[in-house]
């Protein structure tokens, strides 16, 4: 049981105190874990919860798009979501005054630029 919790604490612990939950820095922080462990440069526990949630949180923000009202806004319909984190992260770190932002503008402002949907004719 012990075991099982010391990653949530390391998660917890690590986190700089006062620091927004939803803040445009957590998410882009997550992300950039997502990366670390998909390019096999980590194998960290931390970077592992880090990259589950950011995956969670662009899973779950896509699928609100995508299930809200029509028109949908955006449009990454063939996009798996580890090439969304890498356009979030690369997107970010263009834009780095989003990161005092909630988190959910950032990533809407990234997916606005790489997946936006055909005009009407």
């Amino acid at each position: 049981m012990v075991a099982m919790l010391a990653p949530l604490l390391a998660l917890v612990l690590s986190s700089p105190v006062g620091a927004d939950p939803n803040s445009g820095t957590k998410l882009f922080q997550e992300c950039q874990a997502h990366e670390r462990i998909s390019d096999q440069t980590s194998t960290s526990n931390m970077d592992y919860a880090n990259a589950a949630h950011c995956v969670g949180y662009v899973e779950g923000f896509i699928t609100g798009i995508l299930v809200g009202p029509p028109p949908a806004p955006l449009c990454p319909v063939h996009a798996t979501p580890g090439t969304i984190v890498r356009v979030y992260v690369a997107y970010m770190q263009q834009h780095p005054a989003l990161l005092d932002k909630p988190m959910y503008e950032g990533l809407f402002a990234a997916l606005s630029d790489a997946y936006p949907c055909p005009k009407a004719q």
